[in-house]
């Protein structure tokens, strides 16, 4: 099986946010995956594999702990209804910092041929 890897679309590229947000002089944490990788290019069901990720925050503050997952998908509208890999909770990350980690992701046994994102 091939699977190919690309980050999550920006909400605003799906077209899908309109931005109007008055912050009150408010400071908000902004977080983006500006790194995902995969060493590997195929992989079978059943295999756990490698993937490394850095999670930014470009906000103008701290995070706190969040949730956050990687997805299978065929397309690339990646979405909640995809196919769910692993999911962890990351410590807070404060502004204008990164946190970069490797993880390691089971291939689901359901996966069939094909490319994934």
């Amino acid at each position: 099986m091939i699977l190919a890897f690309a980050p999550p679309p920006d909400l605003d590229e799906l077209g899908s946010v309109d931005e109007s947000l008055d912050t009150s002089g408010r400071s908000y944490p902004d977080l983006t995956v500006d790194y995902l990788s995969a060493s590997w290019t195929s992989a079978d069901a059943g295999d756990s594999k490698s993937i490394s990720t850095r999670i930014k925050n470009d906000g103008d503050a701290s995070s706190g702990s969040f949730r956050w997952a990687l997805y299978l998908s065929t397309d690339t509208t990646i979405t909640t209804s995809d196919i769910q890999l692993d999911y962890w909770t990351q410590s807070s990350i404060s502004a204008g910092s990164t946190r970069t980690s490797t993880k390691s992701v089971t291939i689901p046994s359901s996966i069939t041929g094909g490319y994934y994102y």
